[in-house]
């Protein structure tokens, strides 16, 4: 995969660019809400303006890095801001996690796993991740049916740090990349969607 397709790129419904420092306005609309900082370990409520700063930050970092790659998207029709996804690479060779959000006013419209198997696409293509990993909250069920719904398999309970510093038991899941991107899996699960919209 290129640098420009991995700095922006669409899906069937979304947009998705890398975080710049130009985003903090629509990353913090995407993670203003009591849920999302439940959801999303380095989060608290009330969310602040600074908190999307640091994520711009941590973003703008990642990308010169090369260690993670974190990406807004926006809906295409509207480009309303709809969610936020990343990769970053672990200290385990070959694995990097992946992590995401779905903003609240763009719930229940299954974009969360759209930008799931987009970051699979993108790290699928990457040939030094050989695995993703992802966590996600015991009582999180909705995320866990996404992580599942993306070919990923539950490993083992983990405990994962939260912004308070306490540490919090969360399902760990991993998918086994491969050599074939997961584009197939992109647009079986848009033929789904259609399906079920007629």
């Amino acid at each position: 995969m290129g640098a420009k397709r991995m700095m922006s790129f669409e899906t069937e419904r979304l947009t998705m660019t890398i975080i710049g420092r130009e985003d903090v306005g629509g990353v913090f609309e995407t993670m203003n809400s009591r849920a999302a900082a439940e959801a999303v370990s380095f989060l608290h409520w009330p969310v602040t303006v600074n908190q999307a700063e640091n994520w711009c930050r941590r973003s703008v970092d990642g990308v010169k890095s090369g260690r993670e790659y974190l990406y807004l998207a926006r809906e295409r029709s509207e480009a309303v801001p709809a969610g936020c996804v990343g990769i970053h690479r672990t200290e385990e060779e070959g694995t990097a996690e992946m992590g995401y959000w779905v903003a609240e006013s763009a719930r229940g419209k299954d974009y969360g796993t759209e930008m799931a198997l987009a970051a699979i696409d993108i790290a699928s293509n990457r040939p030094c991740i050989r695995k993703l990993a992802a966590t996600t909250a015991i009582d999180n069920r909705a995320s866990q049916k996404i992580l599942e719904k993306c070919g990923f398999r539950f490993s083992r309970i983990t405990l994962v740090r939260q912004a308070d510093g306490t540490e919090r038991p969360s399902n760990l899941y991993v998918r086994e990349l491969n050599d074939e991107p997961s584009r197939r899996d992109l647009s079986t699960e848009a033929r789904r969607r259609k399906q079920r919209d007629r």
